[in-house]
């Protein structure tokens, strides 16, 4: 497992409502894993929220960047994410 630092590219040529995530690090097996895991991702249910939900863009509009290693105990999921609140 990897550690990922995922922050948006473009919001499909609109911007974000007015409460979003602007960055997340999260665990995951592979930068295209990384991708599927949204910031509000709940870790101990395994649950995605919708990507449709104007808090994150898709997938084709976020930027992976490799941090590292995870330790070989660490699980799938979001460690922090940043989240701005109107």
């Amino acid at each position: 497992m990897n550690i990922y630092l995922l922050t948006p590219g473009k919001w499909k040529g609109r911007r974000p409502k007015l409460d979003f995530y602007d960055s997340a690090v999260v665990i995951a097996s592979s930068e295209t894993d990384a991708l599927t895991i949204h910031p509000g991702f709940n870790n101990e249910t395994g649950l995605n929220p919708s990507f449709d939900d104007g808090s994150w863009p898709s997938a084709g509009h976020v930027f992976v960047k490799l941090l590292g290693k995870a330790e070989s105990n660490c699980l799938r999921g979001v460690v922090c994410a940043s989240f701005n609140a109107a």
